[in-house]
């Protein structure tokens, strides 16, 4: 890493002020990539942050943690922390359906699947990254970045075409009732923070709910919060093409994602 001038320091969020503020002294941007389960370490991170006199870009996430991420970025605003928001909708890589033939995610259709959603490739998210945090346009501000506009639908029809299977044999419908029962009890940070993998298939369910039925993840809504369209913002950005990543996943190129998910969930919550 040092080769690449990239230097690892190990400091606890949840520990003294102070320890935070001397890591982010000599910092220009801090960029908040927090799991799940500790995304209450925002705001003590902001402070310290602003005591450093650091810029501190955020991500949103679904609907339950975008609260939580709501609440930290309005914290930054209040002690007048300059910021820039970056969402890049959901990943290529947790979009597809299993395949009988192959090790693919497990198959779920929100309510009928037909809900348009903005999806990028994880290995575009660091390029883009890079490109908005140097963008003196985007400070203070939130921009949307994306690769594709899909449904459900029409990415297993796409998968269909390209793999000769069809993909929708093995699927688990969630409706719009049935999600809406599931999240009736909403999460709190203390149960998140206290054992996120226990509380899994809420976090699941959150997703799917925001995405597939209220419509959260479209490029209008984004328009209507007033993100920025990032392919606007910057048109000679060329992002993987969701049919390539389809092409590599067939192929048995793609690197999956998460293979450890509860191993690390688990880890994280000891």
């Amino acid at each position: 890493m040092v080769a690449f001038r990239v230097w690892l320091t190990r400091v606890d969020l949840e520990g003294p002020r102070v320890e935070l503020v001397n890591v982010l002294r000599d910092v220009d941007v801090l960029i908040l990539t927090i799991r799940y389960s500790g995304l209450g370490s925002q705001i003590p991170l902001t402070d310290a942050a602003k005591a450093a006199s650091s810029v501190c870009p955020e991500s949103c996430g679904n609907l339950g943690s975008w609260v939580w991420k709501e609440k930290a970025l309005l914290h930054a605003k209040t002690i007048s922390l300059p910021y820039t928001v970056i969402d890049v909708g959901r990943w290529y890589q947790l979009s597809i359906p299993r395949l009988p033939s192959g090790p693919l995610p497990v198959n779920f259709i929100a309510r009928d699947g037909n809900t348009p959603s903005t999806l990028t490739d994880v290995r575009d998210v660091g390029r883009v990254t890079a490109r908005i945090v140097a963008d003196p346009r985007t400070i203070n501000k939130t921009v949307l970045v994306y690769g594709a506009v899909l449904s459900q639908n029409q990415i297993f029809d796409m998968l269909d075409k390209m793999s000769c299977k069809t993909s929708k044999l093995d699927y688990m419908g969630l409706s719009a009732e049935a999600l809406e029962t599931a999240l009736s009890e909403p999460l709190t940070m203390d149960a998140i923070e206290e054992n996120a993998f226990d509380h899994r298939m809420t976090i699941f369910h959150e997703y799917w709910y925001s995405m597939g039925v209220r419509g959260d993840n479209t490029s209008e809504y984004a328009d209507f919060l007033g993100y920025i369209d990032g392919t606007k913002l910057y048109p000679d950005f060329k992002l993987i093409n969701f049919k390539s990543f389809l092409e590599e996943v067939l192929e048995g190129k793609s690197v999956s994602i998460y293979n450890t998910l509860k191993d690390e969930l688990m880890n994280n919550d000891r």
